[in-house]
């Protein structure tokens, strides 16, 4: 005599794969594997040492000086502090008012900008090693009483 248990088992297809599992099963499995191999691969980006360097790029404006017309030429100065170090980085702004260093040691610098019928701007600036920044700043144009 056989005794039935109730329970019956069905055979998987072995052609069509198992027909309750549709595209999203598929999609989740494909963006795991990515996941896994995205965490298990290293990276290729190389890796560099830290140059001890820094940059400063920067934008003059010039108060009374629509940005279209030609722009006066500024003189940039970073000057290392203290200043006994006799540490001085200088350039001239470009004809758009822009101005860069590159390559400069690390450390605290006193920025100075000039340029003739403008009030000089200063600024106390610290360059960390490796740094890349921006500045940008208005020249205020010069009163009856200055004379530069």
């Amino acid at each position: 005599m056989l005794l039935s248990t109730g329970v019956r088992r069905r055979r998987a297809r072995v052609t069509g794969g198992n027909s309750r599992r549709g595209p999203g099963v598929i999609l989740r499995s494909a963006v795991s594997l990515a996941a896994i191999l995205t965490l298990a691969l290293p990276d290729p980006t190389p890796v560099q040492a830290q140059s001890g360097r820094a940059t400063l790029n920067g934008w003059v404006a010039f108060e009374g000086v629509a940005y279209v017309d030609p722009q006066p030429r500024a003189t940039v100065e970073l000057r290392a502090e203290p200043p006994d170090t006799g540490v001085v980085y200088s350039t001239r702004t470009d004809a758009h008012g822009f101005f860069s260093f590159t390559g400069i040691g690390l450390g605290e610098f006193i920025l100075r900008v000039s340029a003739p019928r403008f009030r000089d701007y200063t600024a106390q600036v610290y360059l960390p090693s490796d740094f890349l920044g921006n500045w940008a700043l208005l020249l205020k144009a010069a009163g009856p009483e200055s004379r530069h």
